[in-house]
């Protein structure tokens, strides 16, 4: 039995090594969910989605846009960000899925070379038949099946161009190992669905992301994307995980030398003044208590930022309302969930308060 719609606001629904204050799922684990790497009889339906067995879409083809845009990043086609484009690219997926991505890496890569890692047991045997239909298959390898904790990084990296879409994860765990495997200069992009029923808390740990990066010495910016999904496109699957009008996606570069990025102690202070700012019921309302970790004061931190964002549109409710807690957040603990904001309005507005 799956979660019900009502507890399931991310297509990446059970799994996060994140603690439960900043878990960008919050879904309560169902106990009877067979986790995705265990499952078998995935569904194909028609072309256009990848189902598991509980009903939640894997990935589907609408999302072909999106990847379109992440694959004409790491493979060095958009210059948007300003950062130059590699003259040999080794581009990474992690993730195959329905190979939309790698569809629209090799549709950019040109002569580069081109890896996949693949964890599930039934998607490797497609991701190595698709492979071997490209027009270069030499300069194609996919790696599986095999989580991408497992993979001997060393013998097969490092990468000009990291693209990271799993299921059942965060890409919070993920950065870690960005210093061993993307080159100096590279660029790294990530499926960016996380918190998807609220625009808030979407852009709340989008930030916070941004944040993470920016402390291990990667620059991250987000640029947006009109999207629209015809509703017929969700008959029959369980919990939509896309309803807004727009995508965030993500372009984050690592600086030519390691260093020791000022900026991140100045994100540091900051977070260390933000609490101290707030009165007493303020800091109970954030969730924000003395001796918790700076990755869970950071994200509290970022939520109620663009909470007051939000509270101040026209677009919100006429009073917020105070939440029960989500999931995991522990007793006591309250934040502000305005209502009815837009995703579109509210990132114009934190772009203009330099919020993203």
């Amino acid at each position: 039995m799956a979660p019900s719609a009502e507890d399931a606001p991310s297509k990446r629904p059970r799994t996060s090594n994140c603690d439960a204050a900043r878990d960008p799922f919050h879904r309560p684990v169902d106990g009877l969910a067979i986790p995705y790497l265990d499952q078998r009889g995935l569904k194909y339906e028609a072309g256009k989605t990848l189902v598991d067995v509980h009903g939640f879409a894997v990935m589907m083809e609408w999302e072909r846009g999106l990847m379109a845009a992440h694959a004409a990043y790491v493979c060095g086609t958009d210059d948007s960000d300003g950062s130059p484009a590699p003259s040999h690219p080794r581009v990474l997926n992690v993730g195959h899925g329905m190979g939309i991505v790698d569809e629209e890496i090799q549709a950019r890569i040109g002569e580069g070379h081109h890896i996949i890692v693949e964890a599930h047991p039934e998607v490797f045997p497609r991701a190595k038949e698709w492979a071997a239909g490209c027009k270069h298959p030499e300069r194609v390898r996919v790696v599986g099946p095999t989580r991408w904790q497992e993979v001997d990084w060393e013998a097969i990296g490092p990468f000009t161009g990291i693209f990271w879409d799993t299921y059942e994860e965060t890409v919070e765990d993920f950065f870690p190992l960005l210093p061993r495997i993307l080159a100096p200069g590279g660029r790294f992009s990530f499926y960016n669905v996380y918190q998807p029923h609220d625009a808030v808390r979407h852009v709340a740990y989008s930030s916070y992301l941004q944040a993470i990066l920016l402390k291990q010495g990667y620059r991250c910016t987000y640029h947006h994307l009109p999207v629209h999904v015809p509703p017929e496109d969700w008959e029959g699957i369980e919990s939509p995980y896309w309803l807004h009008q727009m995508y965030l996606v993500p372009k984050c570069v690592k600086d030519k030398e390691e260093c020791n990025n000022p900026e991140q102690r100045e994100e540091e202070e900051a977070v260390a003044k933000f609490a101290r700012a707030l009165l007493p019921e303020e800091r109970t309302a954030a969730g924000l208590e003395s001796g918790q970790p700076l990755h869970t004061l950071l994200w509290k931190a970022k939520l109620w930022e663009v909470t007051k964002i939000a509270q101040m549109l026209p677009d919100s409710s006429a009073a917020a309302k105070v939440a029960a807690p989500s999931p995991g957040e522990g007793e006591g603990v309250r934040s502000l969930q305005p209502e009815g904001v837009p995703l579109t309005v509210l990132w114009d507005e934190c772009v203009k308060q330099g919020v993203l």
